[in-house]
């Protein structure tokens, strides 16, 4: 077991000091920090640094922002509505405090990061759970983006983002969880990184808090799962291929399931779920039939 700080929310891999071994970092919501635990490479990890950030950090992802070779963290805050962006010196540290962005949005609470327009420079997405929308930040490749935003309204509640193909095009598609209206919002790309109005489709189940992307038929198109966190559920969206999706199927699980995740758990190449059930300290698994 190893230490971070106060109430963490987030965590994310990857090699941030290029000696060939796996790092940690987490995001700390109430002390408003970020934990980086460098791996030692026999799965044990250094004791963790910290390095401020912005308040009420929320999903905390590692990419390279700058273009220098380095990977870098991105996260949100939650209370004051900004992309936080620490970049990486290759060496296992960052620079804090953090660069700052405009989501332009509410209560910011789940990003993605893609090349939306195809220019090579990474882009970011973000779910605006406050005032309903989802926000679009084009990258410049050296650590920083747009401002102001694009902003697209989405249902009521954004909580989760994701990104996918779900049409074929070979370009970046969004699609959101919308916690108070029990939705799934599909915005597809466009070839110059700007995104269609959402397609709305009825999740079937109550109060959906993440959501997933994987081909759980094995038809080469991508589908969508979500948990209902009020329903004690999942639901199974199946893509039609052209960007839209089947009614959703509802399958039981345990009490308020909060998070899910995708494998083949018993080798008969079907993809199975395994679903943490938040309200039992439970997690049920949910095996594939296609």
């Amino acid at each position: 077991m190893y230490s971070t700080s106060s109430y963490p929310s987030s965590v994310a891999t990857g090699d941030f000091n290029q000696d060939s071994k796996i790092d940690l970092a987490v995001t700390n919501s109430m002390n408003y920090t970020i934990s980086v635990l460098i791996g030692n490479g026999n799965g044990t990890f250094k004791t963790q640094r910290l390095y401020a950030t912005c308040y009420v950090p929320q999903q905390l992802i590692t990419q390279d922002f700058n273009g220098d070779n380095k990977l870098d963290l991105i996260t949100i805050s939650y209370s004051s509505d900004m992309i936080c962006v620490h970049l990486g010196y290759g060496n296992g540290t960052f620079t804090t405090p953090p660069k700052l962005f405009p989501t332009g949005g509410s209560l910011p609470i789940s990003l993605v990061t893609a090349k939306f327009n195809q220019d090579s420079m990474l882009d970011v997405a973000v779910a605006n759970y406050g005032n309903n929308t989802i926000s679009v930040l084009f990258g410049y490749g050296n650590g920083s983006f747009q401002t102001p935003p694009t902003i697209y309204s989405a249902g009521s509640g954004p909580r989760f983002i994701v990104t996918g193909d779900f049409n074929g095009d070979t370009r970046i598609d969004l699609a959101i969880v919308n916690a108070l209206s029990n939705t799934i919002g599909v915005f597809i790309g466009n070839i110059d990184g700007t995104f269609q109005s959402q397609r709305v489709y009825p999740t079937g189940g109550v109060g959906p808090t993440q959501l997933i992307v994987v081909d759980v038929n094995q038809d080469n198109v991508q589908d969508l799962i979500t948990t209902n966190n009020s329903g004690s559920s999942v639901s199974i969206c199946q893509g039609v291929g052209d960007g839209t999706f089947l009614t959703c199927e509802i399958y039981p699980t345990g009490l308020s399931p909060i998070s899910l995740a995708n494998n083949d758990f018993n080798g008969d190449n079907k993809q199975d779920l395994v679903v943490l059930n938040n309200g039992e300290n439970t997690i049920s698994i949910l095996t594939g039939q296609c």
